[in-house]
């Protein structure tokens, strides 16, 4: 049973084969399909209804699919799927997989994956996966990777991944994962390749934050942050215990309480709703509190033991007058 199954495959194939209207085989060319191809400098390969029609000049190009590579005459080229690069004349070096993937283009060294993939794109080195991925864009060296990525995108050196990712913008050299949503368009994560700015559920990078400059930031989160661990890279409160370290006295510490309504060197209640904190710097200035409290405490303990033995010797002295009466 399996042998005429596969028979009957084998036969269907060279009936199909048989009718495809072979115009040429030989080493330089192969072709098959009605009006297809049957010029060029070599190598090329054409199959399908005017498959590489008009290609007197190319080589190494393979065009398989109705209408594909029909108007291509570069080099290089492999063109798979009804109307795939079908108006790419002068591009080379590109793949274009799926119906009318890279069509209506002219640009070279691309990848499109994908039905209707870089349709209308004319720029060069970008790789395309995903239905109509690419779609009316513009702009090179790009890869937009997913349904409708990259779709009417202009720009140059973006990486996008997800469904309509990137949609309709005008951007360079950024990095974004989205599922597009309309009613909320902001993006997984987003970064930018130049700034090597990298953020979550954020649009833009903000330059400040209050009156505090973050242009220099990285990495920036809208919404929480839950970590089992963050090492901060920053300096210490050591200088407390420096000889030369002014230690405020507590009349001066009550004083400034009672002026400003803060520690000394601590920022007020206000501004921190205004500027936020920076995390290593609040447990510098935290960690001085400390060292200057163990100061305090080191001193009145010097104080009481000074106290205690005072007490010690009246003790004494009441003790011998009194033996003396």
């Amino acid at each position: 049973m399996k042998s005429k199954s596969l028979f009957i495959g084998l036969f269907g194939l060279s009936v199909l084969f048989a009718n495809a209207q072979n115009v040429q085989s030989n080493s330089f060319l192969t072709s098959g399909g009605l009006n297809a191809g049957s010029g060029g400098a070599g190598q090329n390969t054409y199959y399908g209804y005017e498959a590489g029609m008009t290609n007197t000049l190319g080589n190494h190009n393979t065009f398989i699919g109705n209408f594909s590579g029909k108007y291509n005459a570069n080099w290089g080229n492999t063109f798979l799927g009804s109307y795939a690069g079908q108006s790419n004349s002068s591009g080379f070096a590109n793949t274009f997989v799926g119906i009318a993937a890279g069509d209506e283009t002219n640009g070279h060294s691309n990848t499109y994956v994908g039905a209707y993939s870089g349709y209308l794109n004319n720029d060069t080195h970008s790789t395309f996966l995903g239905l109509e991925s690419g779609n009316n864009s513009s702009g090179g060296y790009n890869v937009y990777v997913g349904a409708g990525a990259g779709e009417g995108t202009i720009g140059e050196g973006n990486v996008f991944l997800g469904i309509r990712s990137g949609f309709s913008q005008t951007i360079d050299g950024a990095f974004i994962v989205e599922n597009y949503n309309y009613s909320q368009p902001n993006p997984l994560i987003k970064g930018e390749f130049a700034t090597g700015k990298v953020g979550i559920n954020v649009t833009d990078f903000p330059s400040t934050a209050g009156s505090v400059d973050v242009s220099g930031y990285k990495f920036f989160v809208k919404g929480g942050l839950l970590a089992e661990e963050i090492r901060v890279a920053t300096t210490w409160a050591d200088y407390v215990f420096e000889e030369s370290y002014k230690l405020p006295s507590l009349k001066e510490v009550e004083q400034h309480i009672a002026e400003k309504g803060h520690l000394m060197n601590v920022p007020s209640a206000k501004q921190v709703e205004q500027d936020g904190i920076s995390v290593g710097e609040m447990a510098k200035i935290q960690q001085e509190k400390i060292e200057e409290l163990t100061l305090y405490i080191i001193e009145q303990n010097k104080i009481n033991e000074k106290q205690a033995e005072e007490l010690k010797e009246l003790r004494e002295m009441v003790q011998s007058l009194a033996a003396k009466k």
